[in-house]
């Protein structure tokens, strides 16, 4: 039987013989390759650990028609590899029963989530400024379209008096250094642009008129 040790740190899709089994369509990641002789050595019977629960001496290997033996297991230096899934199973396989294990050429891409914590904030304020910038900051720093921003709050805490709220509004807005969306911003400055090109040609108009300067050739 092939003897497979992947490097630990190997993550993607696995495929075992029987009788182990993995999800087929779930990431592990590897996250331990032991010696036999080392787990012995922490009093653990190998055997009786990882083999016995899913396969016997003198049982049938599945699919192969040879008969199991734990001493060609010791012989083919098998190790005990530990799989951890994203969703925290964590399986040990012999390395003689994988069959395939993740290329370290595959890139893996999961849905991936940007949290803040800012702390205490009552419950009424509005939040659509602050959701539209933070949508507008990830979609041009990641290229992403479709992002979704969304607002969770966490569990309760004690209510706030109502002079310590008002204190705690008042340092808060004193910081804001921000009260406009990145869209709001750029009609600003275009419409102020345009105040001040048409400042200037009527500045240009009168100083023509009054022989101050002359029309470009």
């Amino acid at each position: 039987m092939a003897n497979i040790i992947p490097p630990c740190n190997t993550v993607g899709i696995w495929k075992v013989k029987l009788p182990y089994s993995v999800k087929a369509s779930l990431p592990y990641w590897l996250i331990a390759v032991r010696m036999f002789e080392d787990i012995t050595k922490i009093g653990v019977d190998v055997y009786k650990a990882y083999y016995e629960p899913y396969i016997k001496n003198g049982e049938l290997i599945p699919g192969t028609g040879n008969t199991f033996n734990f001493d060609d297991e010791i012989k083919a230096g098998a190790r005990i590899l530990t799989l951890k899934s994203e969703d925290g199973q964590v399986l040990y396989i012999p390395s003689t029963f994988v069959e395939t294990f993740p290329s370290t050429d595959i890139v893996l891409y999961r849905p991936m989530i940007v949290s803040i914590n800012m702390g205490i904030f009552r419950e009424d304020m509005d939040y659509s400024l602050l959701l539209q910038a933070l949508e507008e900051t990830c979609k041009a720093n990641t290229g992403v379209d479709n992002v979704q921003v969304a607002i969770h709050a966490g569990p309760s805490t004690d209510g706030l008096s109502v002079s310590d709220m008002e204190a705690l509004e008042i340092a808060r807005q004193n910081k804001m250094a921000n009260t406009e969306t990145n869209i709001e911003k750029v009609v600003r400055l275009e419409k102020e642009n345009a105040q001040l090109r048409d400042t200037l040609n009527k500045a240009i108009i009168v100083m023509r008129g009054a022989n101050l300067i002359t029309p470009a050739p």
